[in-house]
C-alpha cells in the first residue's frame, strides 16, 4: 500500500507539470465590455495533500448575457501554484472552473468573467 501511494504522489506530479497555470481565453478584449464576476480564491496547503476548489458561474440564477472573456490568473509566482480546468467557453452562458494545487501547496488564484 506504501508503494502504490508513493507511485500515486509521483504520478500526480509528473502529469500536472506540464500543465499550464493560467487560463486566458478573451479572443477579442475589446468585446469584453462587462465584468460581470470576480473572484479571489486562496486556500492554505496542506502537507501531502492535493487542495481542490470548484467555482462556477453565475452562482445562483442564470445568465442572460454571452461570455465573451474568460481570465483565470494562478498568483502564485514560484512555480508552485495550482491549475485551472475550465468547463464552458467564449459563447456560451455558464461556466465552472476547477482550481488544483500541486502536492502540498495551497491555492491563490483570480478569476473574472466578462460578457
Amino acid at each position: 500500500m506504501k508503494q502504490f501511494l508513493i507511485f500515486a504522489v509521483l504520478l500526480s506530479l509528473g502529469l500536472c507539470s506540464n500543465m499550464p497555470h493560467d487560463y486566458n481565453d478573451c479572443p477579442d478584449p475589446t468585446k469584453a465590455a462587462t465584468m460581470v464576476f470576480e473572484k479571489q480564491v486562496q486556500r492554505a496547503g496542506r502537507w501531502f495533500s492535493i487542495i481542490e476548489d470548484t467555482i462556477s458561474f453565475p452562482e445562483v440564477g442564470v445568465n442572460k448575457d454571452p461570455i465573451t472573456c474568460i481570465m483565470v490568473k494562478d498568483l502564485a509566482k514560484d512555480g508552485k501554484g495550482g491549475y485551472a480546468t475550465v468547463d464552458g467557453n467564449v459563447g456560451g452562458y455558464n461556466l465552472k472552473i476547477k482550481l488544483r494545487s500541486q502536492v502540498g501547496q495551497g491555492l491563490h488564484f483570480s478569476v473574472a468573467v466578462y460578457t
